[in-house]
């Protein structure tokens, strides 16, 4: 098994800050955690932020920083390591893999045997990747499509929220909250005419956006 580099992901902190502003949008659009698809916690561990995209067809991408670390995983219910092969893989790694990305990569909350492909950037260094797919299948490129956001930012989300959530977005109120602009009541409501402000106002909160 061998790294491959990918030069579609933009650096660490740009992932970590899309990631989080898509989640920020999903809380202001859904007030119902259940109809969401990103969700971003600053302190899932001590001294560790994660985002989460669960998009409800058995595919999970999820996105780790520890420091200058940042991992991110895309499982599939379809493909799996197997708990031996899996501990096998985590006690002696094919090839250097961050201490972050293995403590990430065998969290018993984020589905470790549905891996697909694992990727990380250490200090700004290039994206360094693994496939985990079988039969021959590029699951770097199968996944690809559920990190569009991380990808592409603000564009991809809109895209995302038309199909999704059925809703042409104000591009300029989106591009703000990618832009990490503090949220107030005015910019959530550009997004969602119908806000619950102060419900959303504690969701963002929590999730770790500026407030204005």
């Amino acid at each position: 098994m061998q790294t491959r580099e990918i030069d579609w992901l933009p650096g660490a902190e740009a992932v970590m800050a899309r990631l989080r502003a898509a989640a920020v949008v999903d809380a202001i659009l859904s007030p119902d955690p259940e109809l969401r698809q990103y969700f971003f916690q600053p302190a899932w561990q001590p001294g560790v932020a994660m985002a989460e995209r669960r998009d409800g067809s058995g595919w999970f991408a999820f996105a780790v920083q520890e420091g200058d670390t940042v991992a991110v995983k895309v499982s599939m219910a379809r493909a799996s390591l197997g708990p031996d092969a899996l501990a096998r893989f985590v006690k002696q790694p094919p090839v250097p893999i961050p201490e972050t990305a293995l403590r990430f990569l065998r969290d018993a909350d984020l589905r470790p045997h549905e891996l697909s492909f694992l990727a990380w950037s250490t200090a700004g260094s290039a994206w360094q990747a693994l496939d985990f797919m079988m039969e021959g299948k590029n699951s770097i490129d199968m996944g690809r499509e559920r990190l569009r956001v991380a990808e592409q930012g603000a564009k991809a989300y809109y895209l995302f929220a038309k199909d999704y959530h059925e809703l042409a977005l104000d591009p300029a109120a989106l591009k703000a909250i990618f832009a990490a602009t503090p949220l107030d009541e005015a910019l959530a409501t550009s997004l969602c005419e119908d806000v619950e402000w102060g419900a959303a106002r504690t969701q963002v909160a929590r999730i770790g956006y500026p407030l204005a």
